[in-house]
């Protein structure tokens, strides 16, 4: 018996592509660790579509940290050492649930996410079972090298604490352990290239996971999105980590784009959304999955100004549309040099994946980015440029 397991909706669409795709006959439960950002309603339809054995809503584990706020030291340091309360809480849930049910392969998306505690207690029934992965956004494709392999999606001392007093020694028979990736762009793979890769196709438009999108899309208001035609989507870091540049990229943008033209995506991860821009702006702080309401939306003449955001791929793989793509991530001085160039390889597979490559577009300057978006609300595109050759 197979074990899936996803924490955000377009995990879940993956899960489910891996498992029609290539192992349609074999039985499999798909667990879902349930936090904030996951669509109850999806989860529904996944249930209702019938293609796992079971589904198994695992809620999130919560630590009492009233008291301390959520960037403090002290409840960082909390967290560090708390590993064993989430282990337990885990393995509480799974014994009530599965008891000792044996599996032979775990498909997760990476490390993180409290995958390995799910990892321990299935070995513990079975110990030769092994780890796929599956297409986890632009982790898969340009992060550094065993960047899958982190307990926490980050780099420096956290990170490693963590791996330390969490995960020790379960991480080091989870990286044995790994047996394969489905990716839905192998030739984007440009780490971890030893390990075997398994191309996922594209959602058409028919079959399950496309039936589960379109159920989804109805259920999700997209009015101000049909009325508007730039939808800036914002990410944790450039909030956290750069915000005066993104605070000079919003005023470059509110300043071109009309308010009437203009959408603000909060991302799903964050909890709070403050953002000075004009009254008639739309500002989204909705948590839905965001691919599944563009389904029911005609996008390809659509704007999506982005950092470096895998929306940029799924909304080809999931819903074969191509909208317009800004990237903004040569707008952050401080970004490292490494992750610029990654994602300009990135950008140049995401072209050729593009039947109209023309389409995606890379800044280096506010000022360029303002001619950009100028050109294309004004449908004046032949006067834009792409790599230093003109469109």
């Amino acid at each position: 018996m197979l074990a899936f397991y996803a924490w955000t909706d377009t995990s879940i669409i993956n899960m489910l592509n891996t498992k029609v795709s290539y192992f349609c006959e074999e039985p499999a439960d798909l667990f879902i660790l349930k936090l904030a950002r996951v669509s109850s309603d999806l989860v529904m339809l996944v249930m209702q579509s019938n293609v796992f054995s079971n589904v198994y809503i695992i809620e999130e584990p919560k630590l009492n940290l009233k008291g301390f706020k959520d960037v403090s030291f002290s409840r960082k340091l909390i967290e560090v050492f708390s590993g064993h309360r989430y282990k337990r809480m885990i393995y509480s849930c799974l014994k009530k649930t599965i008891d000792n049910r044996k599996y032979s392969i775990l498909f997760t998306g990476a490390f993180w996410s409290l995958t390995l505690y799910f990892f321990w207690y299935f070995k513990k029934q079975n110990p030769t079972i092994k780890i796929r992965f599956v297409e986890e956004g632009l982790a898969s494709y340009n992060s550094p090298n065993n960047w899958k392999y982190r307990c926490i999606p980050e780099q420096g001392k956290r990170e490693a604490l963590m791996r330390l007093f969490w995960y020790f020694p379960i991480w080091h028979f989870a990286k044995r352990a790994i047996d394969g990736e489905y990716l839905y762009a192998p030739d984007f793979k440009r780490t971890n290239k030893e390990r075997q890769t398994f191309p996922l196709p594209y959602i058409g438009k028919d079959g399950t996971c496309r039936d589960v999108i379109i159920k989804l899309s109805k259920t999700i208001d997209m009015k101000e999105y049909a009325l508007r035609r730039l939808f800036f989507l914002t990410d944790m870091v450039e909030l956290e980590k750069f915000s005066c540049d993104f605070d000079k990229i919003v005023k470059t943008v509110t300043t071109i784009v009309p308010s009437d033209m203009l959408t603000l995506k909060k991302h799903p991860a964050l909890k709070e959304f403050f953002i000075n821009v004009p009254q008639d702006v739309y500002i989204d702080r909705r948590n839905y999955f965001f691919e599944a309401g563009c389904a029911g939306l005609d996008i390809n003449n659509k704007i999506f100004l982005l950092r470096n955001s895998s929306l940029s791929l799924t909304v080809k793989t999931f819903l074969n549309k191509e909208p317009y793509i800004v990237f903004t991530y040569k707008l952050y001085p401080d970004n490292d040099v490494n992750n610029i160039k990654a994602m300009d390889e990135f950008t140049s597979d995401l072209r050729r994946c593009y039947q109209k490559p023309e389409r995606i577009y890379a800044p280096e300057t506010t000022e360029e980015l303002g001619r950009i978006l100028t050109a294309l609300i004004t449908d004046q595109k032949s006067e834009l440029y792409i790599t230093g050759e003109k469109v």
